[in-house]
């Protein structure tokens, strides 16, 4: 099983909020554990994994969505969403809302045949 270093121990000193900082965590962890072939599925190529680097949120932009079109987003995932938008819009280069492309899952799914 691969395993991307060097990016947990980063979020330690993470200057958002401790609830963020642990969904950051358990995402590293996922991704480490579903990157990359496990050595047993020969449908998948055995490409390498590299570490996750570090990035420094200073350069960062970004963009945030608290809601979906077409879909119900409960109010306490969209104020939390706001709130971390919130927390990092000093740190970065640019946090500014944006509003993603309506999602016709029916098409998307019906061409993945």
């Amino acid at each position: 099983m691969s395993r991307a270093h060097g990016g947990q121990e980063a979020f330690a000193s993470c200057p958002v909020s401790a609830p963020w900082r642990e969904l950051l965590k358990i995402l590293m962890l996922l991704y480490s554990i579903i990157a990359g072939s496990d050595g047993r599925d020969t449908d998948v190529s055995p490409v390498p994994i590299d570490d996750i680097p570090e990035v420094a949120l200073k350069n960062l932009r970004v963009a945030f969505a608290p809601t979906f079109p077409g879909f119900p987003v409960a109010a306490e995932i969209r104020n939390s969403v706001e709130e971390l938008a919130t927390q990092l819009q000093p740190l970065c280069v640019k946090v500014a809302e944006s509003t993603p492309s309506t999602l016709d899952f029916s098409r998307e799914l019906s061409g993945a045949a």
